[in-house]
């Protein structure tokens, strides 16, 4: 608060100050000489320093109410807000419900600032009101204004100090009080915004959404002129927490040459005004939607009315399904095209929504045994085994058969090499969505079967991987896990390809594998 609203409420409480009732006597002549001239003093500065020269006197004196009472004004009126405090508090010693020591401690606290301070002042004017009466000489109309003006600042110091104390719903009661008594203060609008839109969204209602919104409305159409910078930045914060809450019935992206928006979801795709004309060029690629569509408007209506008019509401548009989504992305990008992790959503969203599996599974007719390339990260290895599930060391066996052959070959005798044994191809488990947070999912979301045997890679790197997919298994109790992707006949493809091992032989081309699992090369394809 700035030191003018001081001087600002002085036309308020200067007139309530309390008169000499002409029941109290102050029996000695020099203490009562010394009171009345204090009174008498017409410059407020020097009125401000006998009155505290005649309490250091005299600091049993029974004129301490309207004393104190006319000291503190006359500080006010000399522009002394520090000897005001003082005497504030002073006053409030000996009458605790004396309005304008009240509201001097309310707005120099506000100011410092010390919001709680402020507030709990602000909630003892609040109540001292109520048994307010008219200063001798005061109107009906003046003393209205004076409760009014007063009933503003204290309600304001209240609700700061509530929102401070995420006290959502008291901070909304007394600043809604302050900004009804003076609408047109943008402080007011400013913090009773920040009230209704700053509770979280799970807890926040509808009604404070839309109250909200308008107030947030309000500060942006009345800073406009005065600062326009400040009353940007408004407008865009505002017009985030409007997008959260109107939602949108139509979206889609911004196509050459940078100004057109294609809607691929809502009602308009496939009429003729499913393409809109942007004021602005945007990236080719760039999402776009008309969530912020009816924000103007809101702005319209809050530079119109001080208040939110009767009926004022703010309409919400349903978010798409995932019918929508999935169908705009086929839409965009035939199944066959699309990479792993727009897979794994259609079909793990299948998994959890009867009303996507149909479509998921004429997604699925469309990409079984198709052979692909992605990228994703390590989550778990199996190694070759055989029919028992023991490991098997191919490597070893094939040196060792190799060692025999060559011992066989120098003593001049044939060797017929003993057959590699019957094993499991390796697998390799890996996640491939992105988590909230940017980085890979470590979920089992694709499992793929080598087709030939390589070095096994480590858990969280990066590997890429060309394979055939075959099956999927549908885990709808699992909403971090609902689906996995599993592929067959696995290889390694760009960086992932192990660099040879000059001192190890080469594996053979295949080995004999357990039924069902193909060894033959496949032809790579996307």
């Amino acid at each position: 608060m700035k030191q003018a609203l001081l001087i600002f409420i002085l036309a308020f409480t200067i007139g309530a100050v309390a008169q000499d009732s002409g029941q109290k006597t102050i029996k000695d002549t020099a203490e009562y000489n010394t009171y009345v001239a204090a009174s008498s003093t017409a410059d407020p500065a020097q009125k401000c320093a006998a009155f505290d020269s005649y309490f250091t006197t005299y600091p049993n004196s029974i004129m301490k109410p309207e004393g104190y009472a006319q000291e503190l004004a006359a500080c006010q009126q000399a522009n002394k807000p520090e000897k005001a405090m003082a005497v504030a508090d002073l006053l409030l010693q000996v009458e605790p419900t004396n309005l304008n020591a009240l509201v001097v401690k309310t707005v120099s606290l506000l100011g410092k600032p010390d919001i709680q301070g402020a507030g709990a002042f602000g909630l003892r004017g609040i109540n001292s009101l109520a048994a307010a009466t008219k200063g001798e000489g005061e109107t009906d109309a003046a003393f209205q204004q004076r409760k009014t003006a007063l009933t503003n600042i204290f309600n304001f110091a209240a609700g700061r100090a509530a929102l401070e104390n995420k006290d959502w719903s008291n901070a909304r009661k007394y600043l809604r009080t302050a900004t009804e008594i003076n609408p047109d203060d943008a402080n007011n609008d400013y913090w009773l915004a920040r009230a209704y839109l700053g509770e979280p969204k799970k807890d926040r209602s509808d009604d404070s959404s839309i109250n909200g919104l308008f107030f947030w409305a309000r500060v942006v159409v009345k800073t406009a002129a005065a600062n326009p910078a400040f009353s940007q930045s408004e407008d865009k914060v505002g017009l985030g927490f409007y997008k959260s809450f109107h939602g949108y019935a139509n979206s889609g992206h911004i196509i050459a040459p940078g100004n057109i928006c294609q809607y691929e979801i809502g009602p308009l795709v496939g009429t003729e005004k499913e393409k809109v004309v942007l004021t602005t060029n945007q990236d080719v690629g760039k999402a776009c939607n008309d969530s912020a569509d009816g924000w103007e408007d809101i702005k319209a209506t809050a530079a119109a009315n001080p208040l939110p008019p009767a009926g004022f509401t703010i309409k919400k548009v349903p978010p798409p399904t995932n019918v929508d989504l999935i169908n705009a992305m086929v839409k965009k990008t035939a199944p066959e095209k699309m990479d792993v992790g727009t897979w794994i959503f259609i079909f793990g969203t299948g998994a959890q929504e009867p009303s996507v599996k149909p479509l998921a599974d004429e997604v699925w007719g469309k990409v079984v045994n198709k052979r692909i390339r992605f990228e994703g990260v390590v989550v778990a290895t199996e190694p070759l085994k055989d029919k028992e599930g023991n490991v098997v060391d191919l490597d070893k066996i094939i040196k060792e058969q190799q060692a025999k052959a060559a011992a066989a070959a120098k003593a001049g005798k044939a060797y017929k090499p003993e057959p590699l044994p019957d094993t499991t191809p390796q697998k390799i488990v890996m996640g491939v969505t992105l988590a909230d947070d940017g980085s890979v999912n470590k979920n089992k979301e694709v499992e793929v079967s080598m087709l030939n045997p390589i070095k096994l890679p480590e858990a969280g790197i990066k590997f890429q991987m060309e394979a055939t997919l075959r099956s999927r298994v549908e885990n709808a109790n699992d909403k971090n896990n609902p689906v996995t992707l599993v592929m067959d006949e696995g290889e390694p493809f760009g960086t992932s390809v192990p660099a040879p091992d000059k001192k190890s032989p080469a594996h053979p081309p295949a080995h004999k594998a357990s039924a069902g699992t193909s060894v033959a090369k496949k032809s790579s394809g996307m």
